[in-house]
Formats: structure tokens, sequence, C-alpha cells
């Protein structure tokens, strides 16, 4: 078959296609009356120095700020967890009876559940219950980037503040309870497994690689974990917090935030599209991890 191609006929216009949308890491909010440039950086909630090192350039972008934004105020952590999304007193939905006594003696290996107490260990919530276990995952070297971002700016006494509580997570979190049972199952049957896809996501945010942290996104919403609305919720209520701050304060900010609420998603509309259309500038600032 003959293909007709009209590239050099003067009479046919050309019909523009969009350029693709640039993604990145790290970028520079300007515009819009601000008096001070802020920085909005995609962060990973894991932190291995020896897959990678922050960049000196994210560093130096937080000295110039007034204030540190993390998806939850830090300095608020051990007293921001409400105890009936830690532990519930459900008799019918006692851990043990949703894992079945299998996966729950799996459970109770783990010396954190040890340390609980087997009958205290039952009425911890199916979320919680899987964050305990990936903290047993970490070791010397891995921490987390928020918390190496935010230790930072501590000790340059900036102000600290979080785009939501940690009770507005959980909450959201808890209205997929069967999705978390699922979840909790499959770490405990497949640990090697979920290992592996551990450092697969490190992988993934070291090469910036967004249309795999875009999938691994997808099969995670298809789990029914997450409700599909989740994510986007969060960004708008997140970016109507930090605009009002900027705008009336007149102080920069240095937001740190998951690099998956940076750019629009099949479930979500993302951080920088949705400063943009506040009629902020976004520009991308290049980084090599």
């Amino acid at each position: 078959m003959k293909i007709h191609t009209f590239v050099n006929c003067p009479n046919i216009k050309q019909k523009q296609m969009p350029k693709p949308k640039k993604q990145s890491l790290f970028w520079k909010i300007s515009g819009n009356g601000l008096m001070k440039e802020s920085y909005l950086f995609g962060t990973i909630h894991i932190y291995d120095t020896a897959v990678f090192q922050i960049p000196r350039k994210v560093f130096n972008a937080l000295k110039k700020a007034d204030t540190f934004w993390a998806e939850l105020d830090l300095n608020e952590m051990p007293s921001g967890i409400s105890y009936s999304n830690v532990f519930h007193s459900n008799a019918e939905k006692t851990l043990d009876k949703l894992l079945g006594k299998r996966d729950f003696g799996k459970l109770m290996q783990y010396s954190v559940f040890k340390n609980f107490g087997e009958e205290k260990a039952k009425q911890i919530s199916p979320l919680f219950a899987y964050t305990l276990l990936f903290s047993e995952q970490e070791t010397e070297t891995t921490s987390s980037v928020d918390k190496e971002l935010f230790d930072f700016a501590r000790k340059r006494e900036k102000e600290t503040f979080g785009l939501e509580t940690l009770e507005d997570q959980l909450t959201l979190l808890n209205s997929s309870s069967k999705g978390q049972v699922k979840m909790l199952k499959t770490f405990l049957s497949k640990k090697e497994t979920v290992k592996e896809g551990f450092d697969e996501m490190l992988q993934y945010y070291k090469n910036q690689d967004f249309e795999s942290l875009n999938e691994n996104l997808k099969d995670s919403f298809s789990s029914s974990f997450l409700p599909k609305k989740f994510l986007d919720k969060r960004n708008r209520k997140a970016v109507n917090k930090i605009v009002q701050y900027i705008v009336e304060q007149e102080k920069s900010a240095f937001i740190a935030v998951g690099a998956m609420h940076l750019h629009d998603t099949a479930f979500s509309q993302g951080m920088v599209s949705l400063l943009e259309e506040k009629g902020f500038s976004l520009k991308p600032l290049k980084l090599v991890l």
C-alpha cells in the first residue's frame, strides 16, 4: 500500500501535535505574583544510600526556602495516629480471623508483633500491620527521603508543615479493608517477591522512570487496595493548602511529596498541572540521582 505524505505541500496546513509534557522529579515554582520562588520535589518514602544519593542541588534549594512542607508533619507523627485507625475492637474482624490461622501465625513470627503479644496483635488493623511489616525490612542504610530532608530543614531551624494529617490518610485508606487484607496476605505468602518489587521501585525512582512508576500505580489501584480517587483528592487538597500559604504569607516553600503526586496519571491530576492551572509557572530542574 502506498502511503501519501504531505510534508512538502505548501497548501496543506500541518496539524501541530502537542509536545509531550516534561516530567521531572524537581520543579521551580514562580510567577502569579509570588515574591519568592518555591520548589516542588518528588520523593520516595524510602532512602537507601547504597542505591542513590539525594543531589546537592536539592539541599541548596531547601536552604533558600523559608519553610519545608511534607505530606505529613514529621514533628507530629508520634501523636498523629488515631487509636481507632491502629487498633479495632470488633470481635468479628480481629486480625487472626481476617487473615486465618496460618497467615496470622506467620505474622506472629516477626519481632514487632511478638513485642505486642498475641492478644494485642489480634486487635491491630490490617493497614497498620502492613506498615509494621515494612518497617522490619529497613536496614541501617535505609531511611526515608522525606525524613532526610525534614532533618536537614530542622537543623536549619526552618518552619515545617504537613499537607495533611496521618489520620486523614488512614481514614481514606481504611475505606478499603478487603484490599488491605489481600495486600497483607500477599506479603506474607510472597515475601521475596515483595522485596524484589521494593528494590524495583527504588531503581525506577533513581532512573526517574515515570512510565514504570505509573504502571506500578495502576497495579496498586487494580488490586482494589486504594480508592481510585485517592491520589486525586489528596493532590487537590495539598495544592489548595500550599497555594493559600505561599500567596497569603508571602513565604517560599520547599514541598516534598511522593513522586507519583507530581504528574497526571490515569487516576489523578498531578500537582504540577494543578499548580499551572492556578496560574503559576513551573520549570523542571534537571537532576541526576
